[in-house]
């Protein structure tokens, strides 16, 4: 992978982090965390509310304490494909990638129309420096949703590093149909401008 696209993927993934523990967000996601914490204690064996209380550990960067609640999840009912991406969503925050790839496989055997599973494993296969795989995973995850920008843009990454520019290109504009002012619009327009120097 070249080393822009490194740099690009890893500020994405950085700024995922900083949005999910920005202050504003912070003291909406405490309150839901103390109410979870409530429904937990009346209702212990209650999978969504764990679920719902990971959710908003995630939001808050507290991911040791939403592994705690997806485990928990994931015992009461080991045939959840959520809880297992959360808990791979959790392992990616905390860097452990083999244990991100492992429960993000199991979500996907679990329900093979997880496009979210999907996109975030191949997400790492491209970090990891394995496009054909990532595009395997961004592939499935578009199938499932025609309308997925991450799996475009990062699909269009995955793409220039084999050196299927046509193909980048494709999916570099399908990304900013999808989503021309946000962040997988800006980074498809970052690729294209990459790309135009390859003609």
């Amino acid at each position: 992978m070249r080393k822009s696209s490194v740099y690009i993927l890893s500020a994405v993934m950085v700024g995922m982090v900083l949005a999910s523990v920005h202050p504003v967000l912070a003291s909406s996601t405490e309150a839901k965390i103390a109410s979870l914490t409530q429904e937990i204690k009346s209702h212990p064996d209650s999978e969504q509310a764990l679920i719902g209380r990971a959710v908003a550990y995630i939001d808050n960067g507290e991911f040791i304490n939403a592994l705690a609640d997806l485990n928990n999840a994931i015992s009461l009912n080991p045939g959840s494909s959520q809880a297992y991406t959360l808990r791979g969503v959790a392992y990616e925050h905390l860097t452990d990638f083999n244990r991100s790839i492992i429960d993000y496989g199991t979500a996907i055997k679990l329900d093979s129309k997880n496009a979210e599973a999907l996109y975030r494993r191949g997400q790492i296969y491209l970090m990891k420096g394995n496009a054909k795989s990532a595009i395997e995973d961004f592939t499935a995850a578009i199938n499932v949703n025609p309308n997925y920008a991450p799996a475009y843009a990062l699909r269009a990454l995955a793409y220039t590093n084999i050196g299927e520019y046509d193909k980048s290109a494709r999916d570099c504009k399908r990304a900013l149909e999808i989503d021309p002012k946000g962040r997988w619009g800006e980074l498809a327009k970052f690729e294209l401008e990459f790309l135009a120097t390859k003609k």
